[in-house]
């Protein structure tokens, strides 16, 4: 992060490229909102596109922190493998409580 910061500018173009909203998840950013001296979750952070090309231009984006965190070490399809489970899990739990009430 430190290389992110000594070149500036390049994270300053991509707050002016973005609309100051999640690219993962739609939650809108707010900068410099901080609680306990903590960053918060809807915090804009830099994360690596693929991450072994580093903080070059063309390989970063402004995600919130909360989504950095989620992805930081996952791959994509461990990503999706718990999405999906997740979901599955999640539907068979509302229709079991649906049934339950019939």
């Amino acid at each position: 992060m430190r290389r992110i910061l000594k070149n500036s500018k390049n994270v300053e173009e991509l707050l002016r490229e973005g609309n100051l909203i999640c690219l993962l998840c739609d939650t809108p950013l707010k900068i410099g909102r901080k609680e306990h001296g903590h960053v918060v979750d809807n915090s804009p952070s830099v994360d690596k596109i693929v991450p072994q090309n580093g903080y070059t231009r063309g390989n970063m984006w402004i995600i919130c922190y909360r989504c950095n965190r989620i992805k930081d070490n996952a791959t994509p399809e461990e990503l999706i493998r718990i999405g999906e489970r997740t979901r599955e899990k999640r539907d068979s739990i509302t229709l079991a409580q649906k049934e339950k009430k019939l």
